[in-house]
């Protein structure tokens, strides 16, 4: 055979016979019981190797929830293991997973250049932990004083009860959730959905201390409370080992343009329409929002549900909106223009510096809130990879370090979490597989065909390749030349001496999750 192929491809005998080895194979057919292979111990430049990357969905998402290893669980039966998992990353997989978060992980799944993406929203609406939340560790002595119970805050009480810590959170608002709670419009998430989250949360014996705004005096007791002096406001004593600043971004940013007293920030408008505190009657009026993100979307959709006219949205650059919200706010009938700049908002108009104006019976403002830090009573400076800042003791996270997604303050609270856990112990911090240090799987390494003709999808879960992650399929096993990959259990060994590195197990795997590397 050998001779027979060497003709057709017009290779050197010589040098296959003399090394390096070449895989010869027929187009269409891997007759690899018939190459020729040397029958001793080979030199060779590279060596295969079975390693877990980072799946692309687990990269993009600002957790790094592993959702191929939780998908497998789930397929597998292994719904404990799949949730105790969850739990370690998350505890929005409802709220967040499935309803609001705009699905970074879809954008980056692998299936997308097949048929489109796995749809993790619905696997997080479908399967998501519920009942008993078991710790991770015993009590500790340590105590922590988080400011804030929105998103950031409230990850980060999650994962510290979880590690056995006392933590009490502090709220101004009557009830836990930040923005899932008081301003996502109730078609994206509805209190009985935010629910199924937060109940479980309160369920790890967490103190919240709600109505209770932080001004000056307060945070002074609180942070005195670090060196162990007695509150004389709260009356407590104990010392707390850490304070966590995870303020939401809740003061609307002002652009200076005249008539901007008589515009309503997009904070306000979608928490008033939220909570029922004002009815908008804008039935047949036109609006106009300043600024096309998702929020300026969400505002847009409010303003048709209450029966505006007419809804444009304005930029000064391209419109940062995109997903689900901007499809919606598109099909609802909203416009949106750029680039316009606002130069004033007088009798009913909207005027702009390029030249235009547009027709506002109510104009909103939607570029952005900033937190409210006067309470500290300096400058805070803050390192934002372990949200260290200036003042011993204290951290931020959340909107006070960026603004942006709900799953960003997510990961930051989890992030710190694992931080003071490992100083408190004295233990290094432990990257899982989906830290984003670690290796993410090349798309190309993923075979997109061996899925297609394998026609294996049933369902979601079906769905995902589980890109990077070996799962024991063994077709490397199966296809190498010498045989000489064996697996034991869950593990792959390789008899190195006569392995040949030809890269045939690499070239087969469909997951990429073998690579060949030099010896």
């Amino acid at each position: 055979y050998l001779e027979e192929y060497a003709e057709i491809f017009k290779l050197d005998m010589d040098k296959i016979l003399n090394r390096p080895f070449y895989v010869i194979r027929r187009a269409g057919q891997r007759p690899y019981g018939n190459l020729y292979v040397p029958s001793s111990k080979i030199k060779r430049d590279f060596k295969p190797v079975h390693r877990n990357r980072i799946p692309p969905c687990a990269h993009a998402c600002p957790v790094g929830i592993p959702n191929p290893v939780i998908i497998r669980y789930l397929k597998e039966g292994k719904i404990e293991e799949a949730f105790e998992l969850l739990d370690d990353y998350t505890p929005f997989r409802f709220s967040c997973c499935g309803m609001v978060c705009p699905g970074l992980c879809r954008a980056a799944c692998t299936r997308s250049n097949l048929s489109g993406p796995v749809r993790i929203d619905e696997i997080s609406k479908q399967y998501h932990p519920t009942g008993r939340v078991s710790l991770l560790e015993g009590t500790k002595m340590e105590r922590v004083c988080i400011i804030g119970a929105g998103p950031s805050g409230l990850s980060a009480a999650w994962h510290l009860a979880r590690y056995g810590y006392k933590v009490d959170v502090y709220e101004k608002d009557e009830d836990i959730g930040g923005k899932l709670t008081y301003n996502i419009p109730d078609d994206r998430l509805s209190a009985r959905d935010v629910s199924k989250d937060l109940e479980r949360i309160r369920s790890l014996g967490i103190s919240f201390i709600t109505g209770t705004g932080i001004d000056k005096n307060l945070f002074s007791e609180l942070k005195g409370m670090i060196t162990g002096k007695r509150s004389l406001i709260t009356g407590k004593r104990f010392r707390y080992s850490a304070l966590i600043i995870a303020a939401g971004a809740q003061k609307p940013r002002t652009l200076g343009f005249t008539g901007e007293d008589r515009a309503v920030s997009s904070f306000q408008f979608l928490r008033s329409s939220k909570m029922g505190e004002k009815e908008w009657d804008l039935t047949g009026k036109s609006v106009v929002i300043l600024g096309a993100g998702n929020v300026a979307m969400d505002a847009a959709c409010e303003c048709y549900r209450f029966s505006a006219g007419s809804v444009t949205a304005v930029d000064v650059q391209k419109p940062a909106a995109f997903g689900r919200e901007l499809e919606k706010a598109v099909a609802l009938g909203t416009k949106i223009v750029f680039p316009r700049f606002i130069e004033k908002y007088e009798k009913g108009k909207v005027y702009f510096k390029n030249g235009g104006k547009l027709n506002a019976d109510l104009l909103i403002e939607a570029v952005g809130e900033i937190p409210e830090l006067d309470f500290v009573g300096e400058k805070l400076i803050y390192d934002k990879e372990n949200f260290t800042t200036n003042v011993p003791g204290v951290y931020v996270i959340g909107d006070v370090v960026a603004p942006g997604l709900v799953t960003h303050s997510i990961g930051m609270g989890r992030r710190v979490a694992k931080y003071l856990h490992s100083i408190f112990q004295g233990v290094p911090i432990v990257e899982e597989p989906a830290g984003q240090q670690a290796e993410v799987v090349d798309k190309k390494k993923v075979n997109i065909m061996y899925f297609q003709e394998n026609d294996i999808f049933d369902n979601d879960l079906d769905d995902c390749f589980s890109c990077g992650t070996c799962i024991q399929c063994d077709i490397c096993v199966e296809n190498c030349p010498r045989g000489v990959i064996k697996r034991i259990g869950d593990s792959f060994h390789i008899d190195l001496e006569m392995c040949t590195g030809c890269g045939v197990c690499d070239a087969v795997c469909p997951r990429g999750a073998i690579t060949m590397e030099p010896t």
